[in-house]
C-alpha cells in the first residue's frame, strides 16, 4: 500500500477510535477522606465474532479466538491496574488482602481475564508477598456474577429477550435510518466480504462485525483487506468508507443502553447493588472494613449503569469504565469518575501506540449536577434517591428470574 494512502486510513482510524481529552476533562486524585471505592470495566481489546480475513498468516492478529481477549486488550487492562495502584496509592495494602478488597467479572473468559491482569497491575507481589523474584505478580481471587454482570446471558427470561428483540431486528428508529442512510455502504461491504459471510437477514449486527475488524486492524497496525482500503464505491475512497463503517461500532450494545427497558434489564440490578454497597460503608460500625470493589463487565451492562446513574457517556472503549469514590466528611459522599485508555498516533513509526490510562472527572448529566456539590461530590442520601427513580427493584429482577 502506497505510505500516503496507509496514513490516510490511519488517520481515520485514529479520529474515530482514539479516545481524546476532553477539554472540562481533569486527573483525579484519591480524597483524603474517601472510605470506599468501586470500579467497573469493560473488557479489555477482544477479537471479533468473525473475522473478514479467515486466512491467520495474512490477518496476522485474533490469534486467542474469536470473542477472546487479545494482547491489545490485555495490555489495557493491565495499565488500568497500574494506574488505579497509582491513583489508591496506601489507601489498599500494595498486595492483596482478602479483608480489604473482592473482585467480581462476568463468565465470559474476556471478562476473567481482564479482570485477572487489571489486578496484575495492581498487586505487583510486593515483600513477603513474592514467591517468584521474576514474576512480579500473585494470583487474586474473584467470584462470577452473571445475575449483575451479564444479565443477557440468563435463560428463559422472556423479559430480556423482548427487550432485545427490537434491536436484534433492526426495528428503532436511528437503526432503520443509520441503515438507510449508509445503505450503498452496507450493500458494498455485504457484498465484496467473501469469506465473512455477511448476513443480510442482520445487517446492523453484522456492520459491528466488519466495525470490530477494522478497529482490530487499527490496534495492531496492519491494513484492513484491500476492498475497504481502496474501495470501489461510488464518491467513496478507503478512509471515507472505512470512516462511514466505524460509525455502526458496538451498535446494537449502545442501542440497548440507550433504550429504557433494555437499559434498565441490563443495568438495574448492579444499580441496586452499588447503592446497597455504598449505603451498608456508611452505616457500618466495624473497625475493618471493604475498601475496594472490583468488577468486569460489557459494553452494554457498564454503559447502562453509567446512564442510569447520572452520567453523560456515549459509549464505553474496550478496558474502559468507571470509579466511584465514597468520603465521610464532611458528610457521606460520592463522586462518579471515569478510567479510559488514551491511544497516541505515533508520528515516527507511523503506528498507534497506547499512550496512558487516565482517571479522570465524568460529565454528569444536568439532573446529576443539581445534586452535587463542588461540581463533584453528590451527597449519599441524595444519589440513593436519584438512582431510585431508574434501578430496577430486586423483586422486580426476581419475577425475570435475574
Amino acid at each position: 500500500m502506497h505510505m500516503l494512502h496507509k496514513l490516510l486510513i490511519l488517520l481515520i482510524l485514529v479520529s474515530s477510535f482514539c479516545l481524546t481529552i476532553q477539554e472540562d476533562s481533569e486527573h483525579a486524585e484519591l480524597d483524603q477522606n474517601t472510605k470506599l471505592v468501586i470500579f467497573a470495566t469493560r473488557h479489555g481489546n477482544r477479537n471479533p465474532s468473525k473475522y473478514l480475513d479467515n486466512d491467520i498468516k495474512t490477518r496476522k492478529w485474533g490469534y486467542e479466538g474469536v470473542m477472546e481477549l487479545n494482547t491489545v486488550g490485555k495490555r489495557e487492562a493491565f495499565g488500568f491496574g497500574k494506574k488505579l495502584r497509582k491513583f489508591l496509592d496506601k489507601f489498599v495494602d500494595p498486595n492483596y488482602m482478602p479483608s480489604e478488597a473482592t473482585f467480581m467479572s462476568s463468565s465470559a473468559s474476556r471478562c476473567q481475564m481482564t479482570l485477572q491482569t487489571a489486578c496484575a497491575g495492581l498487586y505487583p507481589a510486593k515483600e513477603s508477598f513474592k514467591w517468584n523474584n521474576k514474576l512480579p505478580w500473585s494470583p487474586t481471587p474473584y467470584v462470577i456474577d452473571d445475575n449483575i454482570l451479564r444479565p443477557y446471558s440468563k435463560k428463559n427470561c422472556p423479559e430480556v429477550e423482548n427487550a432485545w428483540l427490537p434491536i436484534d431486528k433492526a426495528e428503532p428508529s436511528h437503526i432503520k435510518k443509520q441503515l438507510n442512510d449508509n445503505k450503498n455502504v452496507v450493500d458494498y461491504v455485504a457484498k465484496e466480504s467473501g469469506s465473512f459471510g455477511f448476513d443480510k437477514m442482520k445487517p446492523y449486527n453484522e456492520m459491528a462485525n466488519v466495525a470490530d475488524n477494522l478497529i482490530n486492524y487499527e490496534r495492531f497496525n496492519l491494513p484492513p483487506p484491500l476492498y475497504l482500503t481502496n474501495a470501489t464505491l461510488d464518491d467513496y475512497n478507503g478512509p471515507k468508507l472505512i470512516s462511514k463503517v466505524l460509525t455502526f461500532a458496538e451498535g446494537p450494545q449502545i442501542s440497548c443502553a440507550d433504550d429504557k427497558e433494555c437499559g434498565h434489564l441490563m443495568g438495574g440490578n448492579w444499580v441496586s447493588v452499588i447503592t446497597t454497597a455504598l449505603s451498608s460503608r456508611s452505616n457500618s460500625k466495624a473497625e475493618e472494613n471493604i475498601k475496594l470493589i472490583g468488577y468486569a463487565s460489557h459494553t452494554e451492562i457498564v454503559l447502562s449503569v453509567m446512564k442510569l446513574m447520572g452520567v453523560e457517556q456515549e459509549e464505553v472503549p474496550t478496558g474502559s469504565g468507571f470509579v466511584i469514590e465514597l468520603r465521610d466528611k464532611p458528610i457521606w459522599a460520592l463522586r462518579i469518575l471515569k478510567h479510559e485508555t488514551h491511544y497516541k498516533h505515533d508520528k515516527e513509526s507511523n503506528e498507534m501506540k497506547m499512550k496512558d490510562h487516565r482517571i479522570e472527572h465524568a460529565k454528569y448529566k444536568s439532573s446529576l449536577k443539581k445534586i452535587a456539590h463542588d461540581k463533584q461530590w453528590i451527597p449519599l442520601k441524595d444519589f440513593v434517591e436519584y438512582t431510585s427513580n431508574y434501578k430496577l427493584q430486586i423483586k422486580t429482577f426476581k419475577k425475570f428470574g435475574i
